[in-house]
């Protein structure tokens, strides 16, 4: 059918399924850029590259082909982190010897109630 003598109903439902078609395609290239799960490796190699600040952020996501913001979130998420890796190592162990030692105050508490329950059952009859 010669599009020419296209009456306006079978024009306009042309142009809808052209639409449609484009946008279902369009669709699926966005949910393949989404679904791109970058390794740990990766994520730091862009992040210590945005640390040294040689390439503006823009550059850096061009090059490695993702989003500038997540260039930024990789960045700050290393930043964060690093700061644990060099906190004073005795302030680390005395709060593991705190969390230990309220665990062992509460393993014995629970065995103390434990022991008082059961004492009471006994005496009231209920077992």
């Amino acid at each position: 059918m010669d599009p020419k003598k296209w009456t306006h109903y079978e024009e306009t439902k042309f142009n809808i399924f052209r639409y449609l078609r484009h946008a279902s395609l369009n669709f699926k290239k966005r949910e393949e850029i989404m679904k791109k799960n970058r390794s740990a490796e990766f994520k730091k190699r862009i992040a210590v590259e945005a640390l040294k600040e040689n390439k503006t952020v823009r550059e850096i996501a061009s090059e490695y082909e993702v989003h500038p913001s997540q260039v930024c979130k990789w960045k700050s998420d290393l930043t964060e982190k690093a700061i644990s890796l060099f906190e004073d190592h005795s302030r680390r162990k005395n709060s593991e010897k705190d969390f230990l030692k309220k665990e062992a105050d509460l393993l014995e508490k629970i065995g103390r109630l434990t022991v008082e329950l059961d004492w009471l059952k006994k005496k009231i009859g209920i077992e």
